[in-house]
Formats: C-alpha cells, structure tokens, sequence
C-alpha cells in the first residue's frame, strides 16, 4: 500500500473510529453478477413447478405406463377407450373432423366416458399435459400451441382421482422422439390380440393390416366395415349389427373415430371384451417404412392429409375381401 494511501486510512479511522470498518466495506465493489444458463434456468423451473404440483397449484391427470396398461388389457380383458386431441374436440364442439361432425349426442357420451367409475374399461388421454421432452419438436410444438387454449376446458371434463391410461399405446412411432425401441412396442402391442378370435370393425377405406403382418399373430380375422365418415350418426344400426355378427368369446376391436370410443365403452358394459386402437396401421406403416413425413399410403384412408380419403380405390385382395362379413352401405 502506498504512503499517501496509508496515512489517508489513518486519518479516516481517527475520524470515524468504528464505524471505519463499515466504511471499507461500503467500498468494497460488488462481484459480478453471472446470470444463470439456459440449463440452469430450466432446472430451477422444475423444481419450482414440482413444488406447485406438491401444493395442488398444478395439476397433472395420474397416466399408467403403457407396458402396464398392455398388460392389464392381455391378463385381465379390459376393454379400452381412446380419447385423443379429436375426441376432446368434439367433446367440447370446438370443431369436426375430417371423418366425423360434430354431434351433440357424442359430445355427451364422450363427458360420460371420461369420468366412469367402471374398472372394467380403462379410459386413455394424450400424455402431454406435463412434460414433452420424450416428443419430437413437431408434436411439441402441436401441444404447446393447443393447450394454453384448451387446458383449462379439457380438465374440466377430467376426473382427477381417476388414473388414466396413455393414448398412444397405439402410436408408438410417430410422434416419439426415441424410436429406438420402437418395434419392441409393437411386439408388446400385438400381444393383445395374439392368438385371439378377432371381430374387426374399422371405415370402410381403412384396411388395418393389409400391405403388412400387423395381424399375423390373430388365430383368426373377421371385417364389419362401417361408414367411412360420421359413423355416429349410424351407431344404432352400427352397434346392432357387432351384438348380431360377433360373439363373447372374440376380442373386439375399433378403430372408427370417436365412434369407437363410445363403442368400446357400451360393448364393455354388455360383457363384451373390446379394445378401441385407433388407426394404428398408419403409425405402423410409417415404422416398417422408416418414414417420417406422414406420407400418403397406397389404398388407405389418411384423414389429415389433403384429399386423404377421396382418391382411394378398390383392392383386389383376396385374403381381406375374405374377412369382410359386412360392409354397410
């Protein structure tokens, strides 16, 4: 330390006495202040959303792990009943889709599903009301753009002491960002119908299955196809004709939109085992193609896609025209 600095402390510390160590604190200059990472940042927003959750200032609808709903469905013949972005939709009467129009009826049934009580038929949702990090960025995108508006609706239709079951149980590939495991899914997904008597009833231009061995597995495969669009408005005829041409001992499934929905939760209630899996062939097809574009498949219905069902034609394909055993007009 220099003189001149030395005997101007000295001085000061005359002047002040004890406060003169306050003094030199006072002097002293501030580090540098070093915001936090982008990493960092993220990490203390979970902590701090965690936190909310544990207060009951956040809530999340309980999911079941897929494995574990596959197994309960394969054990135990639950039925299933799949409520996607769709079905929520027409739930709320926000907006039709391409093979359905809105339809008060529905509206209703789809409510009632939602928060039975009957353990008998598991109820599934999209799981993306919390976390996405296991989505790709298309589909997370898609789920931040969509629930700022519609949460807060959708959870008024949810019964939060229910647990649900995830909605992509048959969708496995497409909108998962880790597709590593992908087939090893679909081979746990098939076991539901392995070695069963299936009754299949899917839109007329559908076609689960043709082109690829999503049910080699069946012990045999009957087809009732149903309308191609708006199947609700035909669900007496519909759910007349499953009860005349199936029986108790076969494994229903259905993939016919909304419609399947309520179908699989009626048919559960009348003893009948059935399980509502979507279109699963489409998210199959892109699996076995590698494909990751939503591409158009040859002589199938692609709903979301620009004339998806408009241009499709017939299939002379013996094996399938076999398990048709009825087609409504």
């Amino acid at each position: 330390m220099k003189f001149k600095e030395r005997v101007r402390r000295r001085v000061l510390q005359a002047l002040l006495g004890k406060s003169f160590s306050n003094y030199l604190l006072s002097q002293k200059k501030a580090p540098k202040k070093v915001g936090p990472s982008d990493c960092e940042r993220r990490t203390q927003e979970r902590y701090e959303f965690f936190d909310a959750i544990q207060k009951g200032l956040i809530k999340i609808p309980r999911m079941t792990e897929i494995s574990d709903t596959i197994e309960e469905i394969v054990t135990q013949k639950r039925s299933l009943a799949r409520f996607g972005d769709g079905e929520f939709f027409i739930a709320l009467g926000y907006s039709e889709l391409g093979y359905q129009q809105l339809d008060s009826a529905l509206s209703e049934r789809l409510k009632e599903i939602l928060v039975s009580k009957d353990e008998n038929v598991l109820i599934s949702l999209p799981n993306t009301f919390g976390c996405l990090d296991e989505y790709t960025d298309v589909a997370i995108r898609y789920w931040r753009d969509l629930l700022p508006k519609t949460r807060t609706n959708m959870y008024e239709l949810l019964d939060f002491d229910k647990r649900y079951h995830n909605t992509a149980i048959t969708r496995p590939y497409k909108e998962y960002r880790d597709k590593s495991d992908t087939g090893a899914k679909y081979v746990d997904l098939k076991r539901i119908w392995g070695n069963q008597d299936v009754f299949l009833v899917e839109g007329s231009l559908s076609r689960l299955g043709v082109g690829n061995d999503l049910f080699s597995n069946v012990r045999s495969l009957k087809r009732l196809l149903g309308p191609g669009k708006s199947a609700f408005s035909r669900y007496a005829e519909l759910i007349a004709l499953i009860i005349e041409k199936s029986n108790k001992d076969e494994l229903i499934l259905l993939a016919l939109g909304p419609t399947a929905t309520v179908l699989a939760y009626d048919l559960a209630q009348m003893g009948y085992w059935a399980v509502d899996i979507g279109n699963v062939d489409l998210d199959y097809t892109w699996f076995l193609n590698q494909d990751e574009n939503y591409s158009p498949i040859d002589n199938k219905y692609v709903w979301f896609l620009d004339n998806g069902g408009e241009a499709i034609s017939e299939i002379n394909d013996e094996e399938y025209n076999a398990e048709i055993i009825h087609k409504m007009e």
